[in-house]
């Protein structure tokens, strides 16, 4: 990797903070979208006997505690990088995730680096904090999709 993209690249710290800004709008918007589930539930409440709202909040609730949570992250990460090369997160900070050659990222390569957010998480988290122990910052996930997080406008 040439000299001035290191020099450009974010640091592990900043990184977290992105993370974290990115998982809290997250949270917000899953919440978000729990209460308007639970809201449309409750105005088709009177159509229905009480055994079938019981079950149809169930079934909901499963959906919503299961599914939706990979539906956002996948929505949330994967379209963000792929359309603008950055999410909230970063967007706050003043970062983006570029190829490693500095081109933005395509659907398949933001994809990738979503799989890899899965393997990065998955030995108690270590993948991310391999960026801490590595010498150019990089996570699992960085290393599997090719990527790196870098101050704005590098390319």
């Amino acid at each position: 990797m040439p000299a001035d993209q290191r020099r450009l690249m974010a640091s592990p710290a900043v990184r977290l903070l992105a993370m974290i800004i990115d998982l809290t709008t997250l949270m917000f918007l899953y919440v978000g979208g729990f209460f308007i589930s639970m809201v449309l539930i409750a105005t088709q409440a009177g159509h229905f006997d009480l055994v079938h709202i019981f079950f149809f909040c169930l079934s909901a609730v499963s959906i919503q505690l299961c599914i939706s949570p990979f539906i956002f992250t996948f929505c949330y990460f994967v379209l963000f990088h792929s359309l603008c090369g950055r999410t909230i997160g970063k967007m706050c900070l003043g970062l983006q995730v570029v190829n490693l050659d500095g081109a933005p990222l395509s659907f398949g390569t933001s994809f990738l680096r979503y799989v890899g957010y899965l393997v990065s998480a998955l030995p108690l988290g270590f993948g991310y904090l391999w960026a801490f122990l590595d010498a150019e910052g990089g996570a699992w996930h960085d290393k599997l999709s090719g990527t790196m997080v870098c101050k704005d406008n590098i390319g």
